[in-house]
């Protein structure tokens, strides 16, 4: 580092930027300092043409004593000498000059001293102010480093949200096709069930038309069983023997059992409908076709009950509002299976949906629901043409 400059080149301009108070200091003590300068040397002028006085006058008396008597005496430069009493005040006024002058120079020593202490607190201060400055730019550039980093940081989580965003309208694309797909779906149940409760409608129509015929051929034997007796007196009895003992028969792969003066033959709903729905499988035809067999060559006049059992409330589960629902809509389906390949069968046949009310096991263990959910064919012992 340079040293500082004199005091009479010191200014603002020229040194870096203090405090003002330190400024308004530095100006006072070089303008003292120059003015001191000026006194100094207006006295040192004044010493110096003393001093030349002093001489001339010392030279003179030093000529006086070679001089004729009575001459007056003259100094060098031809005029009359001063009086012996002058020469004394003169020297002693060069006396108090010279001392003025030494003291003077001590003031000047003093000031340059000061001087080099106001440099020495100048350089401090420039140094001080330099530290100052360069820890301001330290500062300043760690904040910079870490609004870069934060910037960054933005950026990434920016950038995260971009790809979660892009994920979530992805997935949202999907759910709409899902939903899409489960609202075709829905349609097609829709329309389904409206096939199945209009067959079931026909069907039950036809049902009561059956009931209604059976019930009229009854009427008309009846009278024509009185109309005989009465004619012959006769006594003719009606032929009991399905109702006096209806025996159970095998079925292969189903459970046949008899109940009372019942016959059930149980087929596992497992084994004719998709899971929770009422379409039969493709494999379901030959255990129809086994069934009807059964039917037309033992009970040929009875009357038969498709009657369909479930475990559970579907809850709205594959578009059924109820177990009754769905274990009709079974029944019916079996109904339809049957009397499809003989036509005869619909005479005799009636459907029944008895949802979960008549389990044969616990609904507690998988087992036990599999067993309850199940088609029976109930063959009665009651004559279809008597009903």
């Amino acid at each position: 580092m340079q040293p500082a400059p004199p005091l009479d080149t010191i200014s603002p301009r020229n040194i870096d930027p203090v405090p003002e108070n330190m400024h308004a200091g530095v100006r006072a003590s070089g303008q003292l300092m120059r003015s001191e300068f000026f006194h100094l040397s207006n006295a040192i002028v004044r010493s110096l043409i003393l001093s030349c006085l002093l001489w001339a006058i010392v030279g003179c008396n030093q000529n006086q004593a070679g001089a004729p008597a009575g001459a007056a005496p003259y100094n060098s430069f031809g005029a009359a000498a001063p009086s012996s009493s002058y020469a004394v005040d003169m020297q002693a006024r060069a006396n108090e000059q010279i001392r003025l002058a030494n003291e003077q120079q001590r003031m000047i020593e003093s000031m340059k001293a000061e001087q080099a202490r106001t440099n020495e607190q100048l350089l401090a201060l420039q140094k001080q102010q330099e530290q100052s400055q360069q820890s301001k730019v330290d500062e300043q550039k760690a904040q910079e480093t870490m609004l870069a980093n934060q910037a960054r940081e933005a950026l990434g989580r920016y950038d995260e949200l971009g790809r979660r965003a892009k994920s979530l309208d992805a997935r949202n694309q999907d759910l709409y096709a899902e939903f899409s797909q489960v609202q075709q779906r829905i349609q097609l149940l829709e329309d389904q069930n409206h096939l199945l409760q209009q067959r079931l409608k026909d069907t039950s129509a036809q049902l009561a038309e059956a009931l209604k015929s059976g019930e009229e051929a009854k009427n008309q034997y009846d009278s024509l069983l009185t109309s005989t007796r009465q004619r012959s007196g006769a006594s003719i009895t009606a032929n009991n023997s399905y109702s006096a003992g209806l025996t159970a028969v095998t079925v292969d792969g189903l459970n046949v059992r008899q109940d009372g003066d019942l016959v059930r033959i149980e087929i596992p709903s497992d084994r004719l409908f998709q899971s929770d729905g009422a379409t039969l499988r493709p494999e379901a035809s030959d255990t129809m076709n086994k069934v009807s067999d059964v039917i037309l060559r033992t009970y040929p006049r009875q009357v038969i009950g498709v009657e369909s059992h479930t475990d559970r409330d579907p809850n709205g589960a594959g578009g059924w509002r109820s177990a009754h629902q769905l274990t009709a809509a079974q029944s019916m389906a079996v109904f339809e299976a049957l009397s499809a390949k003989h036509q005869s069968l619909r005479n005799q046949l009636f459907i029944l949906g008895h949802a979960n009310n008549y389990p044969l096991a616990s609904n507690g263990t998988v087992a036990g629901q599999a067993k309850n959910r199940r088609v029976e064919i109930v063959i009665y012992p009651e004559s279809a043409g008597n009903r």
